[in-house]
C-alpha cells in the first residue's frame, strides 16, 4: 500500500518542521505551495517533501486541493490530506494500514482540536483520507471531499489514526467571507453553504446577516442534516441575542437541547446562556447535564461551545448558589479539562483559600463572584 500525504500551502514556515516530523510515516509528502514569501518551501524540501507551485485566480479553496491532488503520482494507494498546523498522532501509518480493509475508499476518523489560547482541546470526526481515485473536493470554502459520479462512499469511522490540529489563531480569516458568500451563489439551495456563511457572519459580529442568513437555512428543502441544523439553531441564538433580543436567543438555545439531549454542546450553550442571565440553579443543572452527556467524537458542530467547559460553568453556579463544596470539586475538573486556563485556575485558588478562612466565603457568599 502507498500512502500520500499530500497539502496546500502559504507562508507556514512556523509549522513545516513539525509537519514534516509528523509525517515521517508516509512514502510521499507533496505540497502544493500557493506563493509563499517566507521560508515554507526551503524548510519543507530539506524536510522530503515534494514542494510544487501552483496558483489559483481567482483564489477558491477547493480548486487549490483538486490541483494538489491531481499531482500526486498515479500509485498512490491512500491520500492523506492535511493543512500545515495539522500532524498525524505516531501510529498513524500502522492505524490506517489496519483500517483500510473490505474495500473501503474513505477512512472517518478523530482530530484532535488544540486551540493556541487558554480553550479545552477538543475532538471531532473528519474525514480527509481517502482513496487516490473517486474524489474530488468542493465549495470554494470550508471545502469537504465530494465522491465522483458512480462512485459509492465505503466508509470505516476509525479512532485512530488521530491528527492533531493545532493552528495559529492570528492567522486571519478575511479571505473566508467572501468564498462564503460565493458558494451561497453558486449553491442557494444547499443547507451547507447557508449554515457556514450565517455562521461566518456571527463570527464577524455582523448578527443581523447572520440571523437572516440562518433564518433561510431553516427555510431549505434539505435543510441539512441534525448536527448541522441543532448547530444553526446555536448560532442563530447568539446572533439574536448580538441583536438584544434576550428572550429570542434564549428561547433557541433551549430548543437546540431540547433537540439534542444527548449531546453536550447544546447543553453546554444553554447552561452559559441561563448563566449570564443569573438563572444560578437552572445554569447548575443544565451544565451538570452536559457533563453526563456522551462524550464520544461525533460529527462537526455536535460539541461547539462558546469557549468554556461545562465543568467550569457548573463551577461558577455552585459558587453562586452558596455551594462552595460543589463549587470546588467542578474547578478542579475544569482545570483537568483546560489547564492552559489562568482564569479557571485563579478561581480554584480562591475557592480553596476561601474554604480556608472563617466568615461567610466560605459558604460561597460573596460580593465579589468567582471570575467567568
Amino acid at each position: 500500500m502507498k500512502v500520500a500525504v499530500y497539502a496546500i500551502a502559504l507562508n507556514e514556515a512556523q509549522f513545516a518542521r513539525r509537519f514534516m516530523e509528523g509525517c515521517r510515516d508516509a512514502d510521499l509528502v507533496l505540497v502544493a505551495d500557493t506563493g509563499s514569501t517566507d521560508a515554507t518551501r526551503k524548510i519543507l524540501r530539506a524536510e522530503g517533501a515534494l514542494v510544487r507551485s501552483i496558483k489559483i485566480k481567482p483564489w477558491r479553496f477547493d480548486a487549490a486541493r483538486n490541483a494538489a491532488l491531481a499531482l500526486l503520482p498515479a500509485d498512490v494507494d491512500v491520500c492523506v490530506s492535511l493543512d500545515l498546523d495539522q500532524t498525524p498522532a505516531p501510529g498513524w501509518r500502522t492505524a490506517l494500514e489496519s483500517a483500510w480493509r473490505d474495500g473501503v475508499n474513505q477512512l472517518y476518523y478523530d482530530l484532535i482540536f488544540r486551540p493556541a489560547g487558554e480553550g479545552a482541546e477538543h475532538a471531532f470526526r473528519d474525514n480527509r483520507i481517502h482513496a487516490r481515485r473517486g474524489f474530488r473536493w468542493r465549495y470554494p470554502c470550508h471545502e469537504c471531499l465530494v465522491p465522483e459520479e458512480g462512485v459509492t462512499r465505503r466508509v470505516a469511522i476509525v479512532a485512530d489514526p488521530r491528527i492533531i490540529h493545532a493552528p495559529d489563531d492570528a492567522k486571519p480569516r478575511s479571505g473566508y467571507l467572501p468564498l462564503l458568500e460565493l458558494a451561497v451563489r453558486e449553491a442557494p439551495d444547499d443547507p451547507r453553504c447557508a449554515h457556514y456563511l450565517g455562521r461566518e457572519y456571527y463570527n464577524l459580529g455582523r448578527y443581523a446577516e447572520g440571523a437572516r442568513e440562518l433564518e433561510r437555512y431553516f427555510t431549505l428543502p434539505a435543510a441539512g442534516g441534525p448536527v448541522e441544523r441543532n448547530a444553526s439553531l446555536r448560532y442563530l441564538a447568539h446572533c439574536r441575542e448580538g441583536l438584544g433580543d434576550s428572550e429570542g436567543a434564549l428561547d433557541l438555545f433551549r430548543r437546540a437541547a431540547a433537540e439534542a439531549p444527548q449531546l453536550r454542546g447544546p447543553q453546554v450553550a444553554l447552561a452559559w446562556a441561563l448563566f449570564r442571565r443569573q438563572a444560578w440553579a437552572e445554569s447548575l443543572a443544565t451544565a451538570e447535564r452536559a457533563i453526563a452527556a456522551n462524550t464520544a467524537v461525533g460529527d462537526y458542530g455536535d460539541d461547539t461551545s462558546p469557549g468554556v467547559v461545562p465543568e467550569d460553568i457548573a463551577c461558577l453556579a455552585a459558587w453562586s448558589l452558596g455551594r462552595p463544596q460543589d463549587a470546588l470539586a467542578y474547578a478542579r475538573a475544569a482545570l483537568e479539562r483546560a489547564p492552559a486556563s489562568p482564569r479557571i485556575r485563579a478561581n480554584l485558588e480562591r475557592i480553596e483559600t476561601a474554604l480556608k478562612t472563617p466568615g461567610p466565603q466560605a459558604f460561597g457568599v460573596s460580593t465579589t463572584p468567582l471570575k467567568a
